[in-house]
């Protein structure tokens, strides 16, 4: 979705203004280049490209980890990053052109200027980390957690002085990415962004699944209600571990805070899909090198300290490294998505002057999507946040009802479908489609059914 946004973009579709977009730009933005690559070349070579990026920007982010933890030393620099580097709930979220990896890079270009002697921090270190926080606000709205701890932070280490040094270059960042997109639509976009995310009724997902999510731990509970136990007392160890960290490690309190503010937010968040445990993993990281600092720091300082130090920290790093080869190992062996059948499908939607799907990347990885724009068809990039904007659902009891039950969103969604000539169906179990809208699909004759991926058409 993130990419089409792009790629449309580039086509001279503006987010709000020509299609729904439910963010902040600034993943368009930051996908722009690729989606103007794509516009040129062709579509799947773009998303292609932007998810290798992805990737890359998943190991620039883990070197900024340990980075940022360098003043706890080495030991909880290289724990923090490795950490990060295999951290489940990141490795699978920053494969894909999601929001959570653009936030964590803005973030923690912040923290790892930032990490240095109050006395020695320079005014363009300052700059660039008021540019980081204003460019993560820029992706998504749950930023403005983090970058408020960051701001206060900053405060009571580096004065009111230094604060504003970031705070001003800060606010520059958002006027120069949100400004253009607000002054084409201003109405659409404060309504996309901000009262479409704050009027979501909750979704049906327990704390305790949010939980076990951000501690990585979502593969190995499961629905298995009898380790619900062992989770509480993990947390318990936890939490003695991260008032350790606090008491020892002083320049990680900053971590410990992020980490409860940003853990908080995933938990009274009324959304939660599996790629939001991504969102406070850099806090994480960073607390998990504190507490490695912070158990070596309790080795006794006698004579023979140094010897011992060292061998408790080659112990230390031994157990780490077998730990995270453990964690690699398991993740060799997960599979992770389908392979998309791009030769079979393209054969089916080729005569097709307007090619719809319920997903956009299936008209990327097709390469119609530019086409469509080009011949000015009907292209909706996110399906299901209709949902939330112009067919929002019912909410009762806090809830947000089922988009089997919302018939504005049925009626448009069919609509949209069947202005093509082509019809590709990719999330047919979990579209919400109801007997109306199905029986509308399989009106025209199937073209393709490739398993989880069907192509209708006249």
């Amino acid at each position: 979705m993130y990419f089409s946004a792009a790629e449309a973009l580039a086509w001279g579709r503006l987010p709000y203004r020509d299609f729904l977009f439910l963010h902040p730009p600034g993943v368009v933005v930051a996908l722009a280049p690729l989606g103007a690559l794509a516009r040129l070349t062709r579509d799947s070579w773009g998303i292609e490209l932007a998810r290798v990026a992805a990737v890359l920007l998943g190991a620039v982010n883990a070197g900024l980890v340990a980075l940022a933890a360098r003043r706890a030393g080495l030991v909880a620099a290289a724990t923090a990053g490795a950490f990060y580097a295999v951290w489940r709930p990141v490795a699978v979220t920053e494969t894909e052109t999601r929001l959570e990896p653009f936030v964590s890079l803005g973030l923690l270009v912040a923290l790892a200027v930032l990490a240095t002697a109050p006395d020695r921090v320079r005014r363009r270190a300052l700059v660039l980390a008021g540019c980081g926080l204003g460019f993560a606000l820029t992706v998504k709205i749950w930023a403005v957690v983090p970058v408020v701890v960051v701001l206060v932070w900053c405060v009571a280490r580096f004065g009111r002085r230094a604060a504003a040094w970031v705070a001003v270059p800060l606010v520059a960042t958002v006027v120069v990415v949100c400004l253009p997109f607000l002054l084409a639509a201003p109405g659409p976009m404060f309504r996309m962004v901000v009262v479409d995310q704050l009027s979501r009724g909750r979704m049906a997902a327990t704390l305790t699944k949010r939980t076990t999510g951000m501690l990585g731990l979502s593969e190995v509970v499961g629905h298995r209600p009898h380790l619900e136990g062992p989770v509480l007392l993990l947390l318990v160890a936890g939490a003695a571990l991260l008032a350790l960290a606090w008491v020892r490690v002083p320049s990680a309190r900053v971590a410990v805070v992020l980490l409860l503010a940003q853990g908080g937010v995933v938990l009274a968040s009324p959304s939660y899909f599996r790629y939001y445990d991504a969102y406070p993993a850099p806090a994480l990281a960073l607390c998990v090198g504190a507490v490695a600092a912070a158990v070596l720091g309790l080795l006794p300082a006698r004579p023979r300290a140094p010897v011992v130090r060292r061998t408790a920290a080659v112990t230390l790093a031994l157990g780490l490294v077998l730990a995270l080869g453990a964690a690699a190992g398991s993740d060799t062996r997960a599979v992770i998505g389908r392979a998309f059948p791009a030769a079979a499908l393209r054969g089916a939607v080729s005569r097709a002057r307007c090619v719809t799907a319920d997903s956009a990347g299936a008209l990327v990885q097709l390469d119609v999507f530019g086409r469509d724009l080009r011949r000015g068809c009907p292209v909706v990039i996110d399906v299901g946040g209709l949902s939330h904007d112009r067919d929002a659902a019912a909410i009762v009891g806090g809830l947000q009802t089922s988009r089997r039950t919302d018939q504005r969103w049925q009626r448009d969604v069919r609509g949209y479908l069947r202005s093509g000539g082509a019809q590709v169906l990719v999330r047919r179990h979990y579209d919400g489609f109801d007997r109306a809208t199905i029986h509308s699909l399989h009106r025209p004759r199937l073209r393709l059914d490739a398993g989880a991926y069907a192509v209708y058409g006249r």
